[in-house]
């Protein structure tokens, strides 16, 4: 018979952040990996702890690749957030972005309300006459044209900030070493200023996944960064489509690769190439000493110009 005991080891999680817990709408898979973040962190005292999908995998007997997406979920919702490496839970629950119990989304219940026969003028077994509607748009259409309205003001600020780096292009070196050139790939707009269909739908599927605008302008932004810089090895060059659209596995559930250039997700270390990682090491340590005594003397000879010129 199980036994467990507090001394053993138990989780301190205060009572204000139950009650905010109670309220929310989580999947299975979020409430077991976040129980799992909780151990890792919490459990040792810690409020953050680098933890590998692999861990949280065994810990919550999740294929890995369920993992990943319900831990990015978890991200996206501003429950758990990154610092660097490491990943832990967010306690402010002010920041979260998800849908409480009772909120949007649930159903009405049933009224229990006697209906009460409406008569006419005349008393009962007459009828009132119909009310002539008055024509003009419904509440339900002008809700539905402005849904319209802000989805394609959103896929426009996206295909536009992809097309921002239009035209731009770089000489690098790959992460095996071979030089080549990459050329950022850019989409026309119809004839008539519409997109194409699969940047349309690539687009359409990203929001509907619950990433903002501006969390996925984001995340063009850093792809360009490495893509379009000799800095950075990074040289797979996508059109929009693809950029949103490419997993890592074939299967329903897996990970997108554009997630990895979300803010929240983009760690700019891992894609600098050798060379460039020892460039800033130099430029962190600074000058050495007979730099610095080069530089001094270079100062010197053009205080002694200027002031010859002055003369």
């Amino acid at each position: 018979m199980a036994n467990p005991q507090a001394e053993n080891g138990h989780l301190r999680i205060a009572t204000e952040i139950v009650r905010q817990l109670a309220r929310v709408n989580l999947s299975p898979y979020e409430w077991r990996v976040l129980w799992a973040i909780w151990l890792k962190t919490w459990g040792w005292h810690k409020k953050l702890d680098a933890v590998p999908l692999s861990q949280l995998a065994k810990m919550t007997g999740i294929q890995r690749s369920h993992v990943a997406e319900a831990k990015t979920r978890l991200l996206k919702k501003k429950i758990l957030f990154v610092h660097g490496s490491k990943i832990g839970f967010q306690k402010d629950y002010e920041q979260w972005r998800i849908e409480a119990t009772g909120g949007p989304g649930t159903r009405t219940p049933p009224t229990t309300e006697q209906v009460v026969p409406v008569h006419g003028p005349g008393g009962p077994g007459t009828r009132t006459p119909p009310l002539v509607p008055v024509r003009g748009p419904s509440i339900t259409t002008i809700d539905t044209s402005q849904k319209t309205m802000d989805k394609n003001r959103c896929l426009r600020q996206v295909f536009d900030q992809w097309n921002s780096y239009k035209g731009k292009s770089v000489c690098k070196r790959d992460k095996d070493g071979k030089e080549t050139t990459v050329t950022w790939r850019t989409h026309k707009p119809k004839d008539d200023g519409s997109t194409a269909p699969d940047v349309r739908q690539a687009i359409s599927e990203a929001l509907k996944a619950g990433y903002s605008v501006k969390e996925i302008t984001g995340a063009i932004d850093n792809y360009a960064r490495i893509l379009l810089s000799a800095d950075y090895w990074w040289s797979h060059v996508w059109p929009l489509s693809t950029f949103l659209m490419v997993k890592y596995e074939r299967c329903k559930d897996a990970e997108h690769k554009w997630w990895q250039f979300l803010p929240d997700n983009f760690d700019e270390g891992k894609y600098l190439t050798d060379a460039a990682k020892r460039n800033r090491v130099d430029q962190d340590k600074g000058p050495t000493p007979l730099q610095a005594v080069k530089e001094q003397i270079e100062r010197q000879r053009s205080k002694g110009d200027d002031r010859k010129q002055t003369a």
